[in-house]
């Protein structure tokens, strides 16, 4: 099931320590599950972490662009991605 699969990504990408996890989960949400609100959560929480917001900031105009976000969601990804 996508759903479930993208939520077990997220997780990792939320409760793991390690960069390279969370990079990887990221990879494969985007890959195979980029049309979805939980890349999107993912994507926000990846940009409140400063070492993860340089690996990902370039994914947020065409995850923006896609239209999959609710307004609420598209603002926090923005936000995140304007805080320096």
């Amino acid at each position: 099931n996508v759903y479930w699969a993208g939520l077990s990504l997220l997780e990792i990408i939320r409760h793991t320590e390690n960069l390279s996890e969370s990079l990887k989960a990221f990879d494969l949400l985007w890959r195979n599950y980029r049309k979805t609100i939980v890349t999107g959560l993912a994507l926000s929480l990846m940009l409140e972490d400063k070492k993860l917001k340089e690996k990902v900031i370039f994914f947020v105009k065409p995850y923006l662009e896609l239209n999959v976000a609710n307004k609420y969601l598209a603002g926090q990804i923005y936000n995140h991605a304007e805080e320096k």
